[in-house]
């Protein structure tokens, strides 16, 4: 009678230890676009038949996360395959720290509006769309650009002959003031400021704020050349690929990307895209990676 219980005991212990590492599981995994997904997708206008990114290479997220009010929510995200578990990394990261996003639903919810998820203050990543007044796609056509908490990190547009600044959206023009803790007023939380580490960390070292015009302080990005890459290639050769520039930059402090190009050109003898030179010869193109990133 004793052995039973003790052996009853130790299944629910062992059981009641896995409850843990279960749950956080279920709470941040990754799964393949199904087909009720996909036609959301389609109808809701985030999915085109001149994606980049054909549908089996994204992934669909489904993370936890901390709201303003401290609650714990649970949201989505669409992404390239490669930077899946990375992204993963990111949300688990922000989760532990307790950075607060206002919400998270994927854009076919707002029939792919950038305008009216931005507004909403809406944390996206792929969306099939071209860059606003641009004629070429965004890298959310890819599902390597990440917006989180428009409102507290608009982008801000700057016309320089008339000398003014529009904000997008227009609520964020009260987060001007990029200062996360000033003289006399409450500490601003959800601001980007606060993670770039972490996005950096996970190889998402692309970030919006550094820039001049737009000042897009939202947006996390992987680059255009490195995006196209990746799509090129297999999905094994791309995270392999994706996790050398990632240890690259966090060793160096410095895009693997540039170097790379460099390298490449004196290599192949001309000067191409990051994907044009894998596709002429993958061999070569990985001979000069390793070079690159061994050690």
């Amino acid at each position: 009678m004793k052995k039973n219980c003790l052996y009853t005991y130790l299944v629910i212990h062992v059981l009641a230890m896995m409850q843990g590492p279960l749950a956080w599981a279920q709470a941040f995994k990754h799964e393949p676009i199904s087909d009720k997904l996909f036609k959301a997708m389609q109808a809701g206008n985030t999915f085109h038949e001149n994606s980049p990114v054909p549908r089996e290479r994204l992934c669909l997220l489904t993370v936890q996360h901390v709201d303003f009010e401290g609650n714990t929510q649970t949201g989505q995200l669409v992404v390239l395959d490669t930077c899946a578990e990375a992204v993963l990394d990111i949300f688990r990261a922000l989760y532990k720290r307790r950075f607060p996003l206002a919400k998270m639903r994927l854009m076919h919810h707002y029939h792919g509006d950038d305008d009216q998820a931005t507004t909403a203050n809406n944390t996206s990543c792929h969306n099939c769309r071209l860059i606003k007044d641009k004629k070429s796609l965004s890298l959310h056509a890819y599902g390597t650009a990440i917006d989180i908490n428009p409102v507290q990190n608009p982008c801000v547009y700057i016309e320089e002959e008339a000398g003014t600044a529009t904000y997008a959206p227009t609520a964020g023009i009260q987060y001007a003031n990029r200062r996360l803790e000033r003289l006399g007023m409450a500490y601003r939380r959800g601001m980007a400021e606060e993670v770039v580490d972490i996005f950096a960390q996970y190889g998402f070292y692309w970030w919006g704020g550094y820039w001049d015009m737009p000042i897009d302080y939202q947006h996390f990005q992987l680059t255009e050349s490195m995006s196209r890459l990746y799509v090129a290639m297999e999905p094994k050769v791309a995270l392999d690929t994706f996790r050398k520039a990632t240890h690259y930059f966090n060793k160096h402090q410095k895009p693997l990307e540039q170097v790379l190009s460099q390298q490449l050109e004196k290599a192949y003898k001309k000067e191409c895209a990051l994907a044009d030179y894998y596709k002429q010869d993958p061999k070569l193109f990985h001979k000069v990676l390793k070079e690159l990133t061994q050690g």
